[in-house]
C-alpha cells in the first residue's frame, strides 16, 4: 500500500478556517487592526494565534510555518499584505 504524500500545511490550515465557518469578512474585519484596508504578515500570524487563544480554536495546531505558508499561498499578487478580494 502506498503511502499518501503529506498534505499542503497551507491547505490543512485553510481547511480548518473553513471547516469552523469563519466568514472571511469578519476574520479579515478582526485582524486587518489598523483598519488599512489589507492584513499584513505580522496582523495575520497575530490573528490566527488570537483566535485560536480567544476560544475559535480551528482544530489544527498552527505552527509558524503553517501560517506564512497560508499566508504566502493567499497573497496572489505578492504584496505582502492581504487585501479582502484575495480572500474571496
Amino acid at each position: 500500500m502506498a503511502e499518501s504524500a503529506p498534505a499542503d500545511p497551507a491547505e490543512v490550515l485553510l481547511s480548518a478556517l473553513r471547516a469552523q465557518s469563519h466568514r472571511v469578512i469578519d476574520v479579515f474585519l478582526r485582524w486587518d487592526k489598523d483598519m488599512s484596508g489589507a492584513i499584513d504578515k505580522k496582523e495575520f500570524r497575530k490573528g490566527l494565534l488570537a483566535d485560536v487563544k480567544d476560544g475559535k480554536n480551528l482544530g489544527v495546531e498552527a505552527t509558524p510555518e503553517m501560517i506564512d505558508s497560508l499566508f504566502a499561498k493567499l497573497d496572489v499578487d505578492e504584496s505582502g499584505a492581504l487585501e479582502l478580494n484575495e480572500l474571496k
